[in-house]
């Protein structure tokens, strides 16, 4: 537990089944509200883009009222012969994430995959 709360730490869960993870990292995000210090951003990565929309749904629904925003940082081009929301509203989507992390605001929760993240973005 300590290494949840120090300041900038990086934590890897394996073996969290289910809703279990979301519970885990709504009791991070509360745990930081109740202490009082300035909201840090927090980047979760799932192992594919369908279990990042569960856990993103999942958190939501623990945390009820969003104390802060949370996003799902998707890819931005599609894949061969998968179906997938046009490619407009994922750079969009993308562009809006990037947006909110350097827009100076607290905290903001993100939600990813790996498949999204190894496409490198403009500074």
């Amino acid at each position: 537990m300590r290494e949840l709360i120090k300041k900038a730490s990086k934590l890897e869960l394996k073996g969290v089944v289910g809703s279990s993870l979301a519970l885990i990292a709504a009791g991070v995000l509360k745990r930081e509200e109740e202490s009082g210090e300035k909201r840090r951003h927090h980047v979760f990565v799932l192992d594919n883009k369908e279990k990042a929309a569960y856990f993103m749904n999942d958190l939501e629904q623990i945390l009820g009222e969003k104390p802060r925003p949370i996003f799902l940082f998707p890819r931005s081009a599609r894949v061969p012969y998968q179906e997938e929301v046009t490619e407009n509203a994922n750079i969009a989507m993308r562009a809006e994430v990037l947006n909110e992390i350097n827009g100076g605001r607290e905290g903001c929760i993100v939600v990813s995959y790996p498949g999204a993240l190894s496409k490198q973005v403009i500074t």
